[in-house]
């Protein structure tokens, strides 16, 4: 028994909705082959920009303010932008000079200090390991950064995404479906009466 087009596009619509939502993956920056950074990466539902830098943030520029917050962005970058070729080639993250491993450091809070060339942050630093088959880890920990910067991290400065609304392409292929199954079962129905 064949099957009518408005049961064709019921079952394509039932296939359709069965797949869930998609999301897109960050866009990574790359620059002379290392990796300076990433958009678009998702931590708990928003969107961030992310930049890899040898010195810390702006005091005042930290979009995360607790220990909790830092670690799911940190986590994020575990997930979402240290994956393939960078995963494991901590010398491939600019502002990292070590083989073995990078700590990628996402500041959360400033010290009020008496010398602000020596700075006091509270971080939660994410280790990118060299070593093939070694679990993500996480730590808080406050670091005392010099001018120049650790030769074996870098700081995670992050900003949020402004994000453009962009018509979904699926949409108007729906429409577009929708409308031509309408035509075809009015033709359907216009041929079997002048069939009859």
């Amino acid at each position: 028994m064949s099957k009518s087009p408005l049961q064709m596009f019921r079952i394509f619509l039932m296939l359709l909705g069965s797949h869930g939502i998609v999301s897109a993956s960050p866009i990574l920056l790359i620059e002379n082959g290392l990796l300076r950074g990433a958009q678009g990466v998702d931590v708990q539902g928003v969107m961030y920009n992310v930049q890899f830098e040898k010195i810390p943030p702006p005091v005042g520029a930290l979009p995360f303010t607790t220990s909790d917050g830092a670690l799911r962005a940190s986590e994020a970058l575990a997930e979402q932008v240290f994956l393939g070729i960078f995963d494991e080639a901590p010398l491939q993250t600019r502002g990292c000079e070590a083989q073995d491993a990078c700590y990628v450091l996402t500041p959360y809070f400033f010290h009020d200090v008496p010398d602000p060339r020596w700075p006091a942050i509270d971080t939660v630093a994410f280790i990118n390991q060299a070593s093939p088959g070694d679990a993500d880890s996480f730590w808080t920990v406050t670091a005392y950064p010099p001018p120049q910067g650790f030769s074996n991290s870098t700081f995670a400065t992050w900003s949020v995404a402004e994000v453009e609304a962009v018509p979904e392409p699926g949409t108007l292929l729906l429409v577009v479906i929708g409308a031509c199954v309408l035509v075809l079962q009015r033709r359907h129905s216009h041929l079997r009466k002048h069939v009859a």
